[in-house]
């Protein structure tokens, strides 16, 4: 009977002992969420706290000249902490360029999401604040809105804009001030923390749960937590497309070889991507073709799209693709339009925004296209271009994403006719070619095998 008693009792130990350890793992989990301060170790180690700054463009955007400020609104009687500036200039699109602020930056691409983003950091905000007496102090974080923002779908149309968006984030920060050893005083404790609202009946802040950390340390990968986030967006184009200065993206045809026809219609799908900074799906985009620097609107010229019409003659207009569509597969974008082009026809774009992405594919959608060997150059950023030969029909931004940028963007194709082309073997047959090859030389050492193995067997 004690027996029982005694492993009855330990039992009910046991489970006290867990529900104590479960009730502790949930108040150190609250208390995690619920904004614990950045400690200091000592007063020779007092907390430091930062500003980060991060400007996100679509790629081939060229850094823009900015300065970036931000504000600390003192509750309460709070000392004064100076305004933090952070300025922002231009750059080669590799690294960016010293500010005249000495402060630490980083910049980074992303050729997948075709966005860029530059991030830089302030200096200690506390390093020049005179602080009165031990005690705690609030400050509410902020950055001046010194935003652009235009209508899109008009500026767009007029091929030239510039948008920047700032951020109306603000934050809440907690200062512990303490005593050190030697008298003087110090940061011991900061807390940050969003501010997501305000309540009605009293107009205090709502706080999110969530701590943040102030620390600087961009140098080290680890920015302060306490960031503002603005986004930048650039149009370099115009209006009249016969105005080479306008044109924002060109993707050209040139027929050549002996007895080629040079008013042979060659097929090419075309589909646009938004930057990835826009999200107004609404917006359409225009494109002329011409020939010679003149817009022709020839629709027999051409496409599965009618012609707009038009100041200058009668324009296509161009609606975003979706990116989510997996590329050369049997689906294509509904938006993705066909553009007939003969000897000396482009396609141009008067008001494409810088980081546009854009996908070119010719379609072999005759037999005469077997007596072409095709070939492109790529011209990105006013470089110099790179060409791409091949057999049959090329295409050009499925494998690797390719961006407008603020230089010159153009895609040359070149279809030639001629005797290098004539050999009988098309792009679509090549495959089938290869299986057939394939086959035949495991048939005739298989054939082989057996004939050794029948020697063999009479020897």
């Amino acid at each position: 009977m004690f027996k029982k008693r005694t492993t009855i009792l330990a039992l009910f130990m046991s489970i006290v002992f867990m529900l104590a350890l479960s009730a502790g793992a949930v108040s150190t989990a609250f208390a995690e969420n619920s904004g614990d301060p950045v400690a200091s170790k000592d007063e020779n180690n007092p907390v430091k706290a930062a500003v980060t700054k991060v400007l996100q463009m679509p790629v081939g955007t060229i850094t823009p000249t900015e300065t970036f400020t931000f504000n600390f609104e003192s509750q309460e009687g709070a000392p004064t902490i100076p305004t933090q500036a952070l300025n922002f200039s231009l750059d080669t699109g590799t690294n960016p360029s010293p500010a005249t602020k000495t402060s630490p930056g980083t910049l980074s691409e992303d050729l997948e999401t075709g966005l860029k983003t530059v991030t830089k950091e302030t200096d200690n905000v506390f390093a020049n604040v005179p602080w009165p007496n031990v005690g705690t102090y609030t400050y509410k974080v902020t950055e001046k809105n010194i935003s652009r923002t235009v209508d899109l779908n008009v500026n767009i149309k007029n091929g030239s804009a510039e948008e920047l968006r700032c951020s109306t984030k603000s934050y809440l920060m907690t200062v512990r001030v303490d005593n050190a050893a030697n008298g003087k005083l110090f940061v011991g404790r900061v807390t940050v923390r969003e501010i997501s609202g305000y309540k009605p009946e009293t107009n205090k802040p709502i706080l999110d749960s969530i701590k943040l950390d102030p620390t600087p340390g961009i140098t080290t990968g680890h920015p302060s937590e306490m960031a503002f986030t603005n986004t930048y967006l650039k149009i370099n184009g115009g209006l009249d497309p016969e105005i080479e200065g306008n044109i924002t993206f060109e993707l050209s045809n040139e027929i050549d070889g002996a007895n080629a026809d040079l008013n042979h219609l060659f097929s090419f799908e075309v589909t646009i991507y938004d930057p990835a900074t826009i999200t107004d799906t609404n917006i359409q985009y225009k494109a002329y073709v011409m020939n010679r620097g003149k817009v022709i609107t020839d629709v027999a010229n051409g496409t599965n799209a009618a012609y707009m019409d038009d100041t200058y003659g009668g324009c296509l207009e161009f609606k975003p693709g979706d990116i989510t569509i997996v590329p050369m597969q049997p689906t294509i974008d509904p938006n993705t339009i066909t553009v007939k082009l003969k000897h000396g026809d482009n396609l141009v774009f008067t008001d494409l925004p810088i980081g546009t992405m854009f996908r070119v594919r010719e379609v072999k959608d005759t037999t005469e296209y077997d007596q072409f060997q095709s070939s492109y150059t790529y011209t990105r950023n006013g470089g110099e271009p790179v060409s791409t030969v091949g057999l049959g029909a090329l295409s050009i931004g499925f494998t690797n994403n390719r961006y407008i940028t603020e230089g010159k963007d153009l895609v040359a194709f070149t279809n030639h006719f001629g005797p290098a082309a004539k050999t009988g073997i098309s792009g679509n047959n090549l495959l089938y070619i290869v299986l057939i090859v394939v086959v035949a030389c495991a048939l005739l050492a298989f054939v082989l095998i057996r004939s050794r193995k029948s020697k063999q067997n009479n020897v």
